[in-house]
């Protein structure tokens, strides 16, 4: 993923909040090329305004941003891509586990009896459907395919957003960070 992901041209990478910080940090470190750009938005609950800040920026900056975001945020932020999607210079990557499952994994929250029916927010919903009524190209890992083959697709140039929905599951997420 790396090799693919960051190669030597410059761009704008934006963090959304939670899984995908720990995520890029685990995975990345400090061994981004030098050009990557590095942001992240930390919302008044965490996961408000993450995509809106990243497609701002996105304009503002008028280069190649990728975005890695979860899924509640994701769909949260949704109205961010109304009343039209950014250009194909954006590209998102969503890991989709169905909700908020961070909680799960750091200290605190997943020690409390409560932590599974008041922080995790389960969610039914995939960006297939999204993509459609914004005309973003979708992308996803649900049929057994090679992944670098889905991320070099992602990355191929286009005139329209590209979001590759990644679809994880939470206890393999959970172990990841044990």
């Amino acid at each position: 993923f790396r090799r693919v992901l960051f190669r030597s041209s410059t761009f704008t990478l934006q963090l959304a909040n939670s899984l995908s910080i720990r995520y890029a940090n685990m995975f990345f470190g400090r061994n981004l090329h030098p050009k990557v750009k590095v942001f992240a938005n930390r919302g008044t609950s965490g996961i408000d305004g993450c995509t809106s800040t990243a497609i701002g920026h996105h304009i503002a900056s008028g280069g190649e941003t990728i975005l890695i975001t979860g899924d509640v945020g994701f769909f949260y932020d949704r109205n961010a891509f109304w009343p039209q999607p950014p250009d194909g210079k954006f590209r998102i990557l969503l890991l989709n586990n169905h909700g908020g499952r961070i909680f799960n994994i750091i200290d605190g929250p997943k020690d409390r009896p409560e932590a599974g029916p008041l922080f995790v927010g389960e969610q039914p919903l995939d960006a297939q459907q999204l993509c459609r009524e914004t005309g973003m190209r979708y992308l996803n890992n649900k049929k057994e395919q090679n992944p670098q083959h889905l991320i070099r697709e992602w990355l191929q140039p286009s005139e329209r957003a590209t979001v590759l929905e990644i679809f994880t599951d939470p206890d393999q997420d959970r172990l990841a960070f044990e």
